[in-house]
Order: C-alpha cells, then structure tokens, then sequence
C-alpha cells in the first residue's frame, strides 16, 4: 500500500504572536486532524523553528561542512511532518 508524507507550513510568526487563546485553537485544531485521521497515520513530529536550521555539505574535497542556515525568505516555513497511508476527506 502506498504511503504519503504530508508536509505541514505554517506561520512561525503566528506561532510566536499567538495568545494563549489563539495557540490553543490551533493545538486543537492539530489534535482534531489526528483524532479523524489516527487509523492511516503513521507517525508525525514539529520541527524546530527555521532560525535553528543547520545545512551539511560536502566540499570539493568530500570533507563535510556544518553551517547555520539555510534561513527561509519566506512567511510559511515547513513546520512538522505527517506520514499517512490515506486520508479521510
């Protein structure tokens, strides 16, 4: 059976800004997708914010280079991950 990741951008921004009120809206929203969707999902986890990313890169000599960034030029970032055997619509 076939298994798909599904990838999950948010706002850092809104996470940050977020009241307590409005963080735990999202929260339950998170637990909501996961209480109609537990049966096909196989495992998930957040990520840490985009400011803590770290790249590793070999150079032309194949020694492995540990650098901060890559640091996203964007309003959504990649915020945590789910793999899943299907969804429920």
């Amino acid at each position: 059976m076939s298994e798909y990741l599904v990838l999950n951008y948010e706002s850092e921004a809104a996470w940050e800004n977020a009241d307590p009120v409005t963080v735990q809206e999202m929260m339950d929203d998170h637990r909501i997708f996961g209480e109609q969707n537990g049966a096909v999902l196989r495992g998930g986890n957040a990520l840490q914010p985009t400011m803590t990313a770290t790249s590793l890169r070999r150079n032309s000599s194949g020694e492995l280079l540990i650098t901060d960034g890559a640091f996203a030029e964007t309003k959504e970032a990649l915020g945590g991950l789910l793999r899943h055997r299907g969804l429920r619509s």
